[in-house]
């Protein structure tokens, strides 16, 4: 039997770099993989919530009375919820806001007609609305809600 020692023996070095690489391309997949994973830990239990609407295009002019119903993506009502409309692509003095009561999932949003104005020139123009959950609730609201539409 011959005896190799390590000094000799060059075929470790000739497959090194090679392992090197394959593990640094193991390793990069499986850390994506925990972060894509990781990344996702925020959202899970959190639910859509998004409102429903008698009529959501209004005159420029004309008061706007609107009955908006707060839900998620189920259909559940929610309540404790606050609806904030400000400024879109058309003008608006300010912000209103409005939140439901405990029982209810009901919010009646009166927009004077002098607060909303076009730009010069502008038929159409929105409104931005926002919905703020409950601080106690899964709920969120990260994707965009219906805008409301002035025209002239």
């Amino acid at each position: 039997m011959v005896q190799r020692s390590f000094r000799s023996d060059e075929r470790a070095i000739e497959g090194l770099p090679v392992r090197l690489v394959i593990a640094l391309v193991v390793g990069v997949a499986a850390l994506s993989m925990m972060m894509t994973i990781l990344d996702g830990v925020g959202e899970i239990g959190e639910t859509e919530i998004t409102y429903e609407y008698d009529e959501i295009t209004h005159k420029l002019g004309e008061d706007i009375d609107m009955t908006m119903e707060i839900v998620d993506k189920s259909g559940n009502r929610m309540t404790g919820t606050t609806v904030i409309i400000t400024s879109g692509t058309a003008q608006m003095d300010g912000s209103v806001s409005a939140t439901t009561g405990p029982d209810s999932n009901e919010i009646l949003l009166d927009i004077d007609s002098e607060d909303v104005d076009l730009r010069q020139g502008q038929d159409i123009g929105t409104l931005e609305v926002d919905i703020i959950p409950p601080s106690n609730s899964d709920h969120a609201d990260n994707e965009q809600n219906p805008k409301i539409v002035i025209h002239r």
